[in-house]
């Protein structure tokens, strides 16, 4: 009996604890963190859309609400692609649907009969599922090369991300991400085959998938280089009658790779990343006649090549040129992004392993090269959510500073609500 004249229960405390430390525990893992903001998101993406269906909208947004509640998020890409999915690349829309690649509506595809045949709603289970995974990839990644406060910070930035909401909704987004964080945190550990063939699939799902060869090539020339033998031990090898001597003389190119420490493997297998971009070219080649479809498609959709600083120049200048509040806020949100975004690639030059920088910068030139010229910055800020570096870098700088960790949920939250309200309205926010 206690002091207080209750009866202990054996037991019961050290059974509270040892619960208590596993939630902790679980909570601190890459799985457990990343649920933990899995979960939140949709809660709140989910509250928001609710939220919107009351709240009287501009006269561009006067769309009505869908149901079931699930199909209020259909619009845009996401009708698009559960179209592409359910009808492949018709012959009436040659001109435009080659610029959405096939991996994300052929997995929408193969899903389709566990949802009764339903491709829009496959595309919502892949890209949550999708999403998921990029949190537990970008988490790893990120605690291997800054340690795991940063990781925490990372999987947080991301999910608090203005333009997080695609990873919600039907888009390739979340797929891309997840598949092109798989092959760079595989490219870190010098898992060569693997890395190459998830960076395959990632060139099969965005036209930027292509540019993790870069990053590849950086850390497999590193590796290597690391492993290159001495002159003089080189030199020693190749006497007369030693084995890697009579490996040259009869030219056996597999086992003189393996003699020399295969350092020759992942420049070999780099090839294997853009071979998802050429694939879909050769289909297009044979499908359309013109394996540059995809690119061409962009002028389909008012898209025109620019200089970076063009593009920057011009979203500043539209600010000002709205015919409305609405509009005018939109800009600027989309200009904040993108220029916000720029200074975070600049830090990853700074404070990142160089192959982070290898994909973020010419990443990053490359969405602001692609213009549209009634609306500068278009669909740039979904754009940016797809610079996946930045997020660990942003992670490291939020493990260190309490206060950019309120900031980014007091702003990225009530931003991310309010974009998906007015997505859920047929709003421009792609």
């Amino acid at each position: 009996m206690t002091k207080d004249g209750q009866y202990a229960v054996p037991g019961k405390a050290p059974a509270v604890a040892s619960l208590l430390r596993g939630w902790h525990a679980w909570a601190a893992s890459a799985w457990g963190w990343a649920t933990l903001w899995f979960v939140a998101s949709r809660i709140w993406l989910v509250g928001a859309t609710l939220l919107g269906a009351r709240i009287v909208m501009p006269a561009v947004l006067s769309q009505p609400e869908r149901s079931p509640l699930w199909q209020t998020w259909r619009r845009w890409d996401a009708d698009i692609y559960a179209q592409i999915a359910a009808h492949g690349y018709l012959p009436a829309e040659v001109h435009r649907t080659p610029a959405f690649f096939p991996l994300f509506p052929l997995a929408e595809r193969a899903i389709a009969p566990l949802c009764g045949g339903d491709t829009y709603l496959a595309g919502m289970l892949i890209a949550n599922a999708a999403w998921w995974v990029a949190l537990v990839e970008l988490y790893r990644l990120t605690e291997a090369d800054f340690g795991r406060q940063a990781a925490r910070g990372a999987v947080m930035a991301l999910s608090v991300f203005p333009t997080a909401l695609f990873g919600f909704v039907a888009y390739p987004e979340a797929l891309f991400l997840a598949l092109a964080c798989a092959a760079l945190r595989q490219m870190r550990r010098h898992h060569w085959l693997r890395a190459a063939a998830l960076g395959m699939l990632a060139a099969l799902t965005r036209q930027a998938g292509i540019l993790l060869v870069l990053p590849f090539l950086w850390e497999g020339i590193g590796a290597a280089k690391s492993r290159q033998p001495s002159d003089a031990s080189h030199a020693a090898t190749l006497r007369p009658g030693s084995r890697l001597f009579q490996l040259a003389r009869h030219w056996r190119p597999w086992q003189w790779l393996r003699a020399l420490g295969a350092p020759g493997w992942p420049i070999w297998l780099a090839g294997l990343i853009p071979l998802g971009t050429v694939s879909y070219a050769l289909w297009l080649w044979h499908a359309v006649g013109d394996p540059l479809a995809f690119w061409h498609a962009q002028a389909t959709w008012h898209r025109t090549t620019a200089w970076p600083w063009q593009t920057l120049w011009l979203g500043w200048r539209a600010i000002s040129q709205q015919p409305s509040r609405y509009f005018t806020l939109r800009a600027v949100q989309e200009w904040l992004t993108v220029v916000g975004v720029g200074m975070l690639v600049g830090l990853t030059l700074r404070q990142a392993p160089r192959s982070y920088a290898a994909f973020a910068v010419p990443l990053y030139l490359l969405f602001l090269m692609q213009i549209d010229p009634v609306w500068p910055l278009l669909s740039q800020g979904r754009f940016m959510l797809e610079v996946l570096p930045v997020f660990a870098v942003l992670g490291a700088a939020a493990a260190r500073h309490r206060w950019l960790r309120v900031a980014l949920v007091a702003v990225g939250v009530p931003m991310q609500m309010g974009l998906i309200i007015v997505f859920a309205h047929g709003g421009w926010v792609i």
